[in-house]
């Protein structure tokens, strides 16, 4: 008897948790495909950055459904092709780009430019966000982004370009700052999306579930 009115007790003390929103193929329901087969398309005698050449005879094609890792060591030129890649894109606006590490000016665009969405997209961009683990309210009552962790300001930028139907992410070690939960999460949205990725990442096994083809930036060549 004992034991049964702690029981009771304990239970009116824990407060009704909701279970997490799953992203579910809805948010891409009405996802429509870039217009042509071929999304990205790099000819290039000489990739250049900061007057310095760092890649040569580039020459690749990335079609609209691909997903792509790119890998190398470090300093190999990873990020420049990236940044050659998303050149090479007349829309750039329908192309997600998240960098390595995140400005703080770059959070706060992101969140008043999340704010001012039409209510539709604005909502597929939150679903998402819950369904990558956190809060959608910590965007709804904030307008600066100011008390968003790296992890979570990583989390929006995804969510905006997943929920926008962007025609390709281009991610740049997307598992940073983030928890083992939420790249499990990560890799379940990725797997639904339908458009392009192409990414640059350490964590084989985050790059197994998430990409099919892999190029490799080695003495100043992709291969």
């Amino acid at each position: 008897a004992v034991a049964r009115a702690e029981l009771a007790r304990a239970k009116a003390n824990v407060p009704e948790i909701e279970k997490d929103p799953e992203l579910g193929t809805r948010v891409f329901a009405t996802y429509e495909r870039a217009p042509k087969p071929i999304l990205f398309h790099l000819d290039a005698p000489e990739v250049r950055r900061a007057h310095h050449v760092v890649l040569r005879d580039v020459r690749l094609t990335i079609g609209r459904d691909e997903r792509v890792r790119v890998t190398g060591v470090n300093g190999a030129g990873k990020t420049t092709l990236l940044d050659a890649l998303r050149s090479s894109l007349a829309e750039r606006a329908r192309v997600l780009f998240l960098p390595q590490e995140l400005a703080a000016e770059d959070v706060r665009t992101l969140v008043r430019d999340v704010a001012s969405l039409p209510p539709v997209e604005r909502g597929r961009v939150l679903s998402v966000f819950a369904a990558l683990g956190s809060d959608p309210e910590r965007i709804v009552r904030r307008a600066d982004g100011g008390t968003l962790s790296p992890g979570e300001a990583r989390k929006l930028f995804l969510s905006f370009g997943l929920g926008r139907h962007a025609w390709a992410l281009v991610l740049d070690e997307p598992t940073n700052h983030l928890d083992l939960p939420t790249i499990e999460r990560l890799e379940n949205a990725l797997e639904m999306y339908p458009g392009c990725v192409v990414m640059v990442t350490h964590d084989d096994a985050f790059a197994r579930a998430a990409t099919k083809r892999t190029l490799h930036v080695s003495d100043g060549h992709v291969r």
